[in-house]
């Protein structure tokens, strides 16, 4: 989260900010899961366009009677059909690699959110992704291991892991590889916030840590050097839970037939988020879905793909960029609210996953999720600048191509963050516009309150700031 860096916790990452461009308006893609916001950043393009709508969810090209979760081996047999692809546009490595350039990441954290950085990469040639339990290509991982023998196992909070995904970079992948693009991504301190609360000992161990291991990376570039144009972002920001709920559970209660195919809700858990499908059912029974959700304490704003569930006061999936052809029928964002926690850590959650109140959650529609970090230092960028501007995680290819020199394709939903570049604009010179967008009026009446979406667009770049409920 944005407040945990400071030269307490975080003095690498503190610095580099200090020194170069700290964007104080920066947002995640919701859903605030990870492989969603790690296929933002690497494709420059929003779920509806990249094609993962959640960490677990329906892929209606794949699978249309059944959930899967983005992970492997499940992303590996879905890749193998030439008619069903990860990812439905290229990856920074892809486009460098055609440019005759090479891009690596080293993923520390899970499968999932290794794999969609460069599905590809046997294809594209150059690069690829080293990760603990396989690597893209395969060649590359083994490479790796002759160096440094196997990967570690999963801990909490994973500090192995930390040192290893270090390791990787300062004593292969930048002496053997030098890439011109290296991604490298911890695991902490997510597992630790999940498992023991946002700010807990736990996760400020592996807040230092990582930032340690951080440290370690830009000092083997700086002895060769090198001075690198560096960019921090993290995925999604936290919210605290306040209460855990089982929406499987509850369907069933309610009368609904869950997870059995055709006819029945298909349930994509996401923690802070829900997805659901319902195929082969008709106007009444969505209808009926939609009625019940609107009565769930725990479910905030919802969004949908169906007319006849925007006819009953859900937003429209375009609201939350996920239109597509693998958007859901429905995405429901937890309810969330403001609540200050142990003074500190602002926004409580409702959790539709097994972590207890009191520990971290992400995945919402809450501004605590979707606004996060994002750090930019190095000879190209501005000095000692706080941006108010907003951005995104899809901003973060699109930027870097732009710093290599290449052109930025035209497909990309993110921008150039231009503000930020030693060339580039004064940030109070860019034209910043703001909307909110309603649902209809809920359980018909106009005194039930209506769903929201409030949005702000750069230069025609709009980013998500939060979604929910606004009573009457």
């Amino acid at each position: 989260m944005p407040q945990q860096v400071n030269a307490a916790l975080t003095p690498t990452v503190n610095a580099l900010a200090e020194k170069g461009t700290r964007f104080t308006r920066h947002h995640a893609v919701y859903p605030t899961v990870t492989r969603v916001n790690a296929a933002a950043m690497l494709s420059g393009c929003y779920p509806g366009k990249h094609g993962i709508p959640a960490n677990h969810a329906v892929f209606p090209d794949h699978d249309p009677g059944s959930a899967m979760g983005v992970l492997q081996p499940e992303l590996s047999a879905m890749a193998a059909n030439p008619e069903t692809p990860v990812l439905f546009v290229p990856t920074i490595g892809e486009i460098l690699a055609s440019a005759g350039m090479t891009h690596v990441s080293i993923v520390g954290g899970s499968s999932g959110c290794g794999y969609v950085h460069f599905p590809r990469a046997e294809e594209a040639g150059r690069g690829g992704l080293i990760h603990s339990e396989f690597s893209l290509p395969s060649e590359l991982g083994g490479a790796e291991a002759e160096i440094l023998g196997p990967w570690p196992g999963s801990s909490v909070p994973g500090l192995p892991r930390i040192h290893r995904v270090a390791d990787s970079a300062c004593r292969f992948v930048i002496p053997e590889i030098d890439p011109e693009v290296l991604f490298v991504w911890f695991p902490e301190p997510d597992g630790a916030n999940h498992a023991h609360g946002v700010g807990s000992d736990q996760s400020n161990e592996g807040l230092r840590e990582a930032d340690a291991a951080f440290g370690r990376i830009l000092d083997t570039l700086s002895a060769r050097g090198d001075e690198p144009d560096v960019i921090v972002v993290s995925d999604h920001g936290y919210s605290t839970i306040s209460d855990a709920v089982d929406p499987a559970s509850e369907l069933r209660a309610a009368g609904f037939v869950v997870d059995e195919g055709e006819g029945s809700v298909l349930l994509g858990n996401n923690g802070g988020s829900v997805l659901l499908n319902y195929p082969g059912v008709g106007e009444s029974d969505i209808e009926q879905l939609m009625s019940w959700l609107i009565g769930q304490p725990w479910a905030g704003a919802v969004f949908s793909s169906l007319p006849a569930a925007q006819q009953f006061g859900a937003l429209r999936v375009e609201e939350a960029f996920m239109a597509g052809k693998r958007a859901p029928d429905f995405a429901v964002s937890m309810a969330w609210d403001d609540s200050i926690v142990d003074d500190r850590l602002i926004g409580t959650a409702f959790n539709g996953g097994h972590s207890p109140a009191g520990a971290g959650l992400h995945g919402s529609a809450s501004p605590h999720e979707i606004r996060n970090t994002l750090i930019a230092s190095g000879p190209s960028f501005k000095r000692k600048v706080d941006s108010s501007v907003p951005s995104g995680n899809v901003d973060v290819a699109p930027t870097a191509l732009s710093l290599l020199g290449l052109e930025v394709p035209a497909h990309m939903d993110g921008r150039v963050l231009s503000e930020a570049l030693a060339d580039g604009p004064n940030p109070q010179e860019l034209s910043v516009e703001q909307d909110v967008t309603y649902g209809g009026a809920l359980n018909g009446t106009s005194s039930a309150g209506r769903y929201f979406a409030r949005k702000v667009a750069v230069g025609g770049r709009v980013y998500l700031e939060s979604a929910g409920v606004e009573s009457a």
